[in-house]
């Protein structure tokens, strides 16, 4: 986003559950927060469902890869 939000966020990064038809968005104050949110959503899903998530699924955009 090219403005922070009132809650000093400027990016956001948004997931789609292809199966249930699920879409959640997640807003980010640091690129660098992405990994960490990816693994508290992976374990938040898996004990919601009782399953393990097998898939992710990225579009190869490049916004999230570093050295």
């Amino acid at each position: 986003m090219p403005v922070n939000t009132l809650g000093g966020y400027l990016y956001y990064i948004i997931l789609v559950d292809d199966f249930f038809q699920n879409t959640w968005i997640f807003y980010l104050k640091h690129k660098d927060e992405v990994f960490k949110m990816l693994q508290d959503f992976k374990a938040l899903k898996e004990n919601q469902k009782g399953k393990r998530i097998n898939v992710f699924r990225f579009d190869n955009g490049g916004e999230y890869t570093s050295n």
